[in-house]
């Protein structure tokens, strides 16, 4: 799994946010840091556990909807855990502060061109596709012009409008069936290597990536559940019987 991550801006040893912090009802500090650039659920565990693992720090929840991110800790200085997420290639601020995380109005403007795009080549598709299905007279090539036109429309659209999409998409490395145990154990934990490791990390979140290894077990069973859901879909809508 993949996501898409802001370039990440170091916090300054002189601000002074401890006003931004909280007493909870168990004695513990809460503070909330306004998260830009997590898309998934993916996002969400790599962001909990990764500030989690802070000294002090009790409890972590993200979120997603809201970019919200609640931390309780006990004596955590609240510019370590903004840190933490930006090393862990997000951007980052005190939620009171959201209003100044950049690129928050671009990705607005993504989002509605995105909208408007599948919402044209939608009512343009459906337009000449009722033609062709309503339309008895028509001739076998206006019926084939009336296609190649829908084609040529609706797979650059949705190309462009599933932009939002694209960027939580996961990547995997497959074997072939049957391979030695012994074979697998060695490919995955030389692919474990490079995939925690700190070169390929860093190259990753230079290009806007944040990584997420699964060994072979859990990345088998994240894809056979992908499998089930999107047949389950596919069926629902009319695709497959």
């Amino acid at each position: 799994m993949v996501a898409l991550s802001l370039s990440p801006a170091a916090p300054q040893a002189a601000d002074d946010l401890s006003a931004l912090v909280r007493r909870d009802a168990s004695g513990a500090d809460a503070f909330e840091v306004a998260v830009k650039g997590a898309r998934c659920a993916g996002c969400i565990a790599k962001i909990e556990q990764g500030v989690g693992t802070i000294p002090g720090v009790e409890a972590v929840r993200l979120n997603l909807s809201s970019g919200k991110l609640a931390v309780l800790s006990r004596k955590v200085p609240p510019q370590a855990i903004l840190q933490r997420v930006r090393d862990l290639g997000y951007e980052a601020q005190p939620f009171e502060a959201a209003e100044s995380l950049t690129g928050e109005k671009a990705e607005g403007r993504l989002l509605l061109r995105c909208l408007a795009v599948s919402g044209f080549a939608t009512v343009f598709a459906m337009g000449l596709t009722d033609a062709v299905w309503y339309g008895g007279d028509l001739a076998d090539s206006t019926r084939q012009m009336f296609f190649g036109l829908v084609g040529a429309v609706a797979i650059p659209a949705s190309l462009y409008a599933g932009q939002p999409f694209f960027v939580s998409a996961w990547r995997g490395i497959a074997a072939p069936k049957g391979i030695p145990a012994d074979a697998r154990d060695k490919l995955a934990a030389a692919i474990k290597k490079i995939a925690t490791g700190k070169e390929y990390n860093d190259f990753m979140m230079q290009r806007g990536f944040g990584v997420i290894y699964e060994g072979p077990d859990e990345f088998a069973k994240y894809m056979a559940k992908s499998d089930t859901d999107l047949g389950a879909t596919m069926k629902a809508v009319g695709i497959v019987k």
